[in-house]
């Protein structure tokens, strides 16, 4: 993406685009919710582009979502200012029905919206029945040019979001569908400078996934690529690539996988809202928990109550909040490859089942209860 906050330059979807998009997905084993143009494009270009895209992407296909953050459509120029949602139910709808004549096996995904807003629970009660996933998006922090948007304010808990996550919620008991935050990252337009590119995106980017598990989500795709200053891998084939901190924070999330969440109590004399704590069971009922302290002056020492005998560390670290490029996790940093293995696991102490530990200031951990 450009780096620019905005750009008005209009690029065209070529058929060579698409099979470039599905020789992509063959190589890395990815599957695409591929966007159709609300915006700008016109009901049978729609159409069209979906039944070639619905062709050569087959089953890497995992479905279509119409328009792209359309609730701000009313702020860019690309409707009304009077547009809102009962007027993107009739578009959308509009384009859905043309797709489905063309593809009739074609499933959906949205409303993809910029915020949430109560556009995500009327989606979901006008159309739960013709997608098969809600979606939306979601930036921290923006524009890059406003001075407050810094480390500091990316780590606070952020009412807005906490707000949104409450919709999503009703709307999905009330739909019986999943979630999916289709794009995210942490400053929009790319990213700032000495915040996306720090090891704070790290500890934001973590908290953020495990706050979306704990909502009941199911996946989350952060936004990147090129050298935007936000895009957790960076470089070319000729120069070689770089994990970037953020690329950490779902280093540490994939140790998870297959993971559920469980219910986990952070009791702590300091009620502190930069100290954040998730617990997991993996399949074989081994308890995982994640402890973070985004606070960047207080070091937290805590007892992890349970019936362990043996406790595994491995921490998420850096010399700083604001350090760019000294990220480990587990002792070790990422290849250039990607290639990652931990060097360095601690073994806390336990007694009577308990563990004591200590995450200093502006770090976390991953604990592992045997």
């Amino acid at each position: 993406p450009s780096t620019a906050e905005n750009t008005t330059t209009n690029t065209k979807t070529k058929p060579q685009s698409i099979r470039n998009l599905r020789g992509f997905l063959d190589m890395v084993n990815w599957r695409a919710i591929y966007g159709l143009n609300l915006g700008k494009g016109t009901i049978t270009q729609a159409a069209d582009e979906a039944a070639f895209v619905a062709k050569t992407l087959g089953d890497r296909l995992i479905c279509f979502q119409i328009g792209n953050e359309a609730d701000l459509y009313c702020h860019n120029g690309l409707r009304p200012k009077t547009y809102a949602y009962a007027d993107f139910a009739r578009d959308w709808r509009k384009i859905h029905d043309a797709v489905k004549a063309r593809v009739p096996g074609a499933r959906f995904a949205g409303p993809d919206t910029a915020g949430t807003g109560s556009w995500v629970e009327e989606f979901a009660q006008q159309f739960g029945s013709d997608v098969m996933l809600l979606s939306t998006h979601y930036y921290a922090e923006g524009p890059a040019r406003d001075s407050s948007m810094n480390i500091e304010r990316l780590l606070r808990p952020n009412p807005k979001w906490e707000d949104a996550v409450a919709k999503i919620r009703r709307a999905m008991e009330e739909s019986k569908l999943p979630y999916r935050l289709t794009e995210t990252n942490s400053c929009y337009g790319g990213g700032k400078a000495g915040v996306s590119n720090t090891f704070a995106s790290s500890l934001w980017a973590l908290d953020l996934m495990l706050q979306l598990c704990a909502a009941g989500g199911s996946g989350i795709n952060f936004h990147g690529g090129g050298y935007g200053w936000y895009a957790p891998i960076v470089g070319t084939p000729e120069n070689g690539f770089v994990a970037r901190p953020e690329y950490y924070a779902m280093l540490v999330a994939s140790r998870l996988a297959g993971s559920r969440i469980i219910g986990s109590h952070l009791d702590v004399t300091d009620a502190n809202p930069l100290f954040v704590a998730y617990a997991f069971k993996d399949a074989q009922e081994k308890v995982k928990t994640v402890i973070l302290n985004k606070d960047a002056g207080k070091n937290l020492r805590l007892t992890i109550a349970g019936r362990a005998q043996r406790v595994s560390v491995q921490r998420l670290i850096s010399p700083r909040l604001d350090d760019e490029q000294d990220t480990t996790f587990g002792g070790a940093s990422v290849g250039g490859d990607g290639a990652w293995k931990a060097t360095h696991v601690e073994h806390a102490h336990t007694a009577n089942g308990s563990a004591e530990c200590l995450i200093p200031a502006g770090s976390a951990a991953l604990f592992e209860l045997d």
